[in-house]
C-alpha cells in the first residue's frame, strides 16, 4: 500500500536541504481496519499515520524558490510547483486522534469558509422568514 506523497512527521531535523526519507522510511505499511490508521516504523521507532483529506474545493500549493538569493537585500521569488488535496499525518507510538490539530484544521477551514461565504438572496429570505416565525411564536 502506498501513501500520499505528502507526509507530516512528528520530528524535528536540524538540517537544511532535501531529506533522504526513503533511506529510513518504507512506504509499504499495514492498515488497521478498526480505526483506519497506518502502521510503520521510522528509524526503528513505531509510528502510526492517518490520511487527512482537505475540505472539498480546497487544495494546498507547494512553492519553490526560483533562484538563490545573493544578498539579504534581494526579494525572494517563489513559483508554484504542484498542488495536493491530502497528506498523511504520522505520530510516534500512538494513533492520530480526531482532536489532533493536523486533523482539526480541515474542519476548522470548512467552518471558516462557510461563515465567511456571502449569503445569496434566497438564503437571506429564508433566514428572514425563520426569524419572523420565531419572533411570532415567542410572542404568543
Amino acid at each position: 500500500m502506498l501513501i500520499d506523497p505528502y507526509v507530516l512527521f512528528p520530528h524535528v531535523y536540524l538540517k537544511s536541504g532535501k531529506a533522504n526519507v526513503s533511506q529510513f522510511f518504507d512506504p509499504l505499511m499495514t492498515k488497521d481496519a478498526k480505526d483506519g490508521c497506518y502502521g510503520n516504523t521510522f528509524r526503528g521507532r513505531s509510528i502510526s499515520g492517518k490520511r487527512v483529506d482537505f475540505p472539498e474545493g480546497m487544495v494546498a500549493v507547494q512553492f519553490s524558490p526560483t533562484s538563490k538569493l545573493q544578498s539579504d537585500m534581494e526579494e525572494s521569488v517563489w513559483k508554484p510547483m504542484r498542488t495536493f488535496d491530502s497528506f498523511t499525518m504520522w505520530k510516534l507510538e500512538s494513533h492520530p486522534q480526531a482532536n489532533d490539530l493536523c486533523v482539526l484544521w480541515a474542519e476548522t477551514a470548512a467552518v471558516a469558509d462557510a461563515v465567511h461565504t456571502p449569503l445569496i438572496e434566497e438564503e437571506i429570505e429564508e433566514l428572514n422568514k425563520f426569524y419572523t416565525e420565531e419572533v411570532e411564536s415567542n410572542a404568543q
